[in-house]
């Protein structure tokens, strides 16, 4: 009875130690599995918030605009693949609003459209557009930074789908006793495009990024650089990331 009951207890430990080097086995290769996810690992997404100002050299097919109420707001997902400890790859999607409120001058958008002189009761010139974006990226990591982004460059271009747009003017009657403003909005205009194109810098560390844009519609397309005049091409701002 005491052989039986050796032999038992040998073949259920046997058992035992069989089904635990495979449930570690299934452990290990799950751990493993997820570590390949982070910040500084093989694959990571976040989200962002983005915000910039439009500006742009005074030359002869830009308007001249208001800087600091020219501006864009935005919200995106950026993906990222490490090739190595000092490459990576990435894209970004994004939806974003983009305002240009125009200075009184000879190429404002008011002058072009209606072909006068701006009345010095116009209070607003302005024009607004959102679009998605979608912005391939290629990434140089520097230095040391741990499971964190660290410091980098990213070098990106970027494709932009109009999807909304409108022109808004606002007038002042000092002379009209009933009437003190008027708003005149014109919506989906036709004289813009509706898919633009770019080129942008970022630096970044684990928090946000700073960047600069240009729109490079212009350099292949000779037809833009006639009237109607173009808004500035630049823009400069910061992402802020919601997750890192």
């Amino acid at each position: 009875m005491m052989k039986h009951l050796i032999t038992f207890l040998l073949i259920t430990f046997c058992l035992s130690i069989t089904g635990q080097e495979i449930l570690l086995r299934k452990k290990t290769e799950e751990i493993l599995a997820e570590d390949d996810f982070g910040p500084n690992k093989k694959k990571y997404v976040h989200s962002m918030l983005s915000v910039g100002f439009n500006f742009g050299l005074q030359e002869e097919n830009v308007s001249l605009i208001r800087g600091w109420s020219s501006f864009s707001l935005g919200y995106g997902v950026r993906t990222k693949r490490r090739l190595s400890n000092t490459f990576s790859l990435g894209y970004d999607v994004r939806c974003e609003l983009n305002q240009y409120r125009y200075r009184p001058h000879e190429g404002s958008l008011f002058q072009q459209f209606y072909s006068a002189p701006e009345p010095d009761s116009l209070l607003v010139d302005k024009l607004s557009y959102s679009s998605a974006q979608f912005a391939p990226y290629f990434r140089i990591n520097m230095g040391k930074r741990g499971n964190h982004l660290g410091k980098y460059i990213d070098l990106s271009v970027y494709g932009e789908l109009m999807i909304t747009s409108s022109h808004a003017v606002k007038f002042k009657h000092p002379n009209d006793d009933q009437v003190n403003r008027s708003t005149l909005k014109t919506r989906r205009l036709k004289y813009t495009n509706k898919l633009l194109y770019g080129l942008e810098f970022r630096y970044g560390n684990s928090y946000y990024n700073v960047y600069l844009r240009y729109r490079a519609n212009d350099l292949l397309n000779n037809k833009l650089k006639d009237d109607p005049r173009q808004p500035p091409a630049c823009n400069a701002g910061l992402y802020l990331f919601l997750a890192r």
